[in-house]
């Protein structure tokens, strides 16, 4: 991980401290604390105020977000969208007029559409895994 920028070639190594160095730190999943940690390691006077500072301002400015997969569906009316609703219960998620989110583990998501089904509400589903693919998480629901 380059957190800093060689500077020259003359005797005695010279580093410069990056905004990109450490924004490509946080981005790995590095925290403030470990840079501080691993900085401190290598240097062999305190880290001034004014770096703690300006990379500490960089930081702030990092927000980590989750993309997660969603299947969605575009119902055609609203009756139907109804329907959907009583049937699916806490699995079936409305995000629009006529649009919902069908929520749940693959196998959930499988026993939801064979309720459906038995309704009268035919749903393809895309392929799922045969087991979750977020390591034992709960499936994301959005809020």
């Amino acid at each position: 991980m380059a957190l800093a920028e060689r500077v020259g070639q003359r005797t005695g190594t010279v580093f410069r401290l990056t905004r990109k160095g450490v924004m490509a730190a946080l981005a790995k999943g590095y925290t403030l604390p470990t840079l501080w940690r691993l900085l401190e390691a290598q240097v062999a006077a305190p880290i001034p105020a004014n770096v703690r500072t300006e990379v500490e301002a960089w930081a702030r400015n990092v927000v980590r977000m989750a993309a997660h997969s969603a299947i969605l569906l575009q119902v055609p009316d609203e009756a139907t969208l109804q329907r959907l609703l009583d049937v699916g219960r806490n699995k079936v998620i409305r995000l629009g007029d006529l649009l919902v989110q069908l929520c749940g583990t693959p196998r959930e998501l499988r026993q939801l559409v064979d309720r459906l089904q038995v309704a009268g509400l035919f749903v393809t589903l895309p392929e799922l895994p045969a087991t979750p693919s977020r390591r034992g998480r709960p499936p994301y629901r959005p809020r």
